[in-house]
Parts: structure tokens; C-alpha cells; sequence
């Protein structure tokens, strides 16, 4: 049994290694317009991520749903359209409102109770100007698609104002800090996203949007990986 489970951690590490490893091929091959190497790497970052997380005795099918999705997501990007861009921006729109169910059943009590807390206004301030600064900014760019980043964008806040909740629950957690910091990530993604859509495009903004994307996908997963399995078990 001791040598089942140390077999299993060496795996989830090797992994972990060939996610990285591929996740900086897939940059190079991006940069370099090495269309074919990018084509095979990309679809693999979500892969190696889902048998990461299937390593875990306890997994959440919702999780394994959105993983998915992102990957259906990562397809419609590699299209290189707008309209097939925007249907990606629709299937991430989709995870993230799978992330906010997840995240409201994490909590130790009801949102309704948090939002009658002083402490949670603080951080609904800062996601609302997010909102607010973000479509300023851009609105004037995305034409008949205003609504659609609209709702990705509330959406977006939504998620990040329940994630602080959760992280603000237990400090000292460091998978919900990481969690925090992958929807964070996320925010700075999706913005360079829209300015990459609509007002301008390099080959610098897409490697960045790219590792930023790989970057939150992987510290998400590792909250979901070790703290949201963890209070699935507490709770049976």
C-alpha cells in the first residue's frame, strides 16, 4: 500500500513535470509561428492537468466538467477567428459559472449571511470597479459584442468577490490564495484578450495571454486538487 501510494505522488510529479515542459513548448512554438508544434501541444495542457487531478481518490465530476469545457474552449481559440474566438470566451464564460457554484457550496455559511458582513464590501467594491473600468475602457471597441463581454466580465467579478470570500474564511490557506490568484490571473487574461480582439494584436500579447491562461489553469487546479476534495471529505 505505502508503495502504491508513493507510485501515485511520483506520478501526479511527472505530471506536473510534462505540463510544464509541454506549457513552454506550446509558448516557443507560438512565438516562432511553428503552427503544427502548437497545434499539438496546446490541446494537451488541459490533458495533462485532468491526469493530474484524477489522481486523487476523491474527485468532483463538476470539475472534471469544466476542465472539459476549457478544453473545448482552447479548441475554438486555436480557430483564430473572432467568431470562433467569442464562442471560446462563451464556453469559459460557462466555467465560470460552474467555479461560482463550487466556490458558494465551499463557504462555511450562506452568501447571503457574508454579504451582511462590513468586511465583505471591501472586496465587492473592488471586482465592481473592475467591471466599471474595464468596459469604460473598452466598450467603445466591442461593437454588437458589448453585452457578451458585459456578462463574461460580471461574471468574472462575481466569481473573484466569492473567491476572496473563501479565501478571507482561512487566510493562511494557501490553495485558496492560490485559487484567488488564478481567477486574478484570469481577470488580467481576459482583459488582454479583449484589447487583443478589438483595438490590437502582437505576437507578444498572444504568448502572453497564452501563459497567463496555462498559469491560472494550473494554480485552479491545485485548489481544487487539495483543499476542495478536502472539505468534500470533511463533510462525509
Amino acid at each position: 500500500m505505502f508503495v502504491g501510494s508513493r507510485l501515485k505522488k511520483n506520478y501526479s510529479f511527472f505530471l506536473l513535470c510534462f505540463f510544464a515542459i509541454n506549457a513552454v513548448i506550446n509558448l516557443i512554438a507560438l512565438y516562432h509561428d511553428l503552427l503544427l508544434l502548437e497545434w499539438l501541444t496546446k490541446p494537451l495542457i488541459i490533458i495533462f492537468l485532468t491526469g493530474f487531478y484524477l489522481q486523487k481518490k476523491e474527485r468532483s465530476s463538476a470539475y472534471l466538467f469544466i476542465l472539459f469545457i476549457s478544453w473545448i474552449g482552447n479548441f475554438l481559440f486555436m480557430l483564430k477567428s473572432p467568431t470562433y474566438t467569442i464562442a471560446g470566451l462563451i464556453c469559459f464564460w460557462g466555467t465560470l459559472l460552474l467555479f461560482s457554484h463550487l466556490t458558494i457550496t465551499d463557504l462555511n455559511e450562506s452568501l447571503e449571511k457574508k454579504l451582511k458582513k462590513r468586511n465583505t464590501f471591501v472586496p465587492l467594491i473592488i471586482f465592481t470597479t473592475y467591471v466599471v473600468g474595464i468596459m469604460w475602457v473598452l466598450g467603445p471597441y466591442l461593437s454588437d459584442y458589448y453585452f457578451i463581454i458585459f456578462a463574461y466580465a460580471i461574471t468574472l467579478a462575481f466569481l473573484g468577490f466569492i473567491v476572496s470570500l473563501l479565501l478571507m474564511e482561512n487566510l493562511k490557506n494557501i490553495f485558496r490564495l492560490s485559487f484567488l490568484l488564478g481567477i486574478l490571473i484570469l481577470f488580467v487574461d481576459a482583459s488582454i484578450i479583449c484589447y487583443q480582439l478589438f483595438v490590437e494584436d502582437s505576437i507578444i500579447i498572444s504568448v502572453t495571454v497564452r501563459g497567463l491562461y496555462i498559469l491560472a489553469q494550473l494554480l485552479i487546479c491545485l485548489y481544487f486538487t487539495y483543499e476542495h476534495n478536502l472539505k468534500t471529505l470533511q463533510n462525509d
